[in-house]
C-alpha cells in the first residue's frame, strides 16, 4: 500500500470508493456529482485528500479527508478528518489504521495543534479505531449544528 495525496488524475478511481462510502453513510448515488465535487476540491486545494493505493494493480482502496481549520487562540492550524473510509474490497487489512497515520504526520508537519473528527454515537467500531489510536472525546465543548 502506498499512501499519496490525490490529483486530478486519481479521481476516476476514487468515485467508486467514495459512492460506496456514502451508501454506507445512507445516502444515494451520485456519480456525476461525486466526480464534479472532487475535482473542486482538488483542482481548488481545498482539502487534503489522501489515497491509500494498492501498489501492484493501482486500485484506490481506501481515503480519509481533512479540511483545514483554524485557532485563532492558538494562532496555528487545525485538521477535521471529515472522511475515512475502506473498500470493502481491502477491508480487514489495517488499512483505516495506516489512512489515519498519514493524515496524523501530515498534520504534525503542518504544524497543527490537532486533528478533530465526528463519527456517529452508533458507529461502535470506528469508536474503538479513534480510541486505539489515542483520540479522545471533548468533554470541554458542546458541539451544534443548523441545517443551511
Amino acid at each position: 500500500m502506498t499512501l499519496v495525496l490525490a490529483e486530478l488524475r486519481h479521481i476516476d478511481a476514487v468515485v467508486p470508493v467514495m459512492e460506496e462510502y456514502r451508501a454506507f453513510c445512507g445516502f444515494e448515488s451520485k456519480g456525476s456529482e461525486t466526480e464534479q465535487f472532487l475535482e473542486q476540491i482538488i483542482a481548488n486545494q481545498q482539502s487534503k485528500l489522501f489515497l491509500a493505493i494498492d501498489e501492484q494493480t493501482q486500485q484506490v482502496m481506501g481515503f480519509v479527508n481533512l479540511y483545514p481549520s483554524y485557532s485563532t487562540l492558538a494562532l496555528k492550524p487545525i485538521w477535521i478528518l471529515n472522511d475515512l473510509a475502506v473498500s470493502s474490497h481491502f477491508r480487514g487489512r489495517g488499512l483505516a489504521k495506516e489512512l489515519i497515520y498519514g493524515a496524523l504526520e501530515f498534520a504534525k508537519s503542518s504544524g497543527a495543534i490537532r486533528v478533530e473528527l465526528k463519527t456517529e454515537v452508533t458507529n461502535a467500531r470506528a469508536q474503538a479505531l479513534y480510541r486505539s489510536l489515542d483520540f479522545n472525546i471533548d468533554s470541554d465543548n458542546v458541539y451544534y449544528r443548523v441545517t443551511c
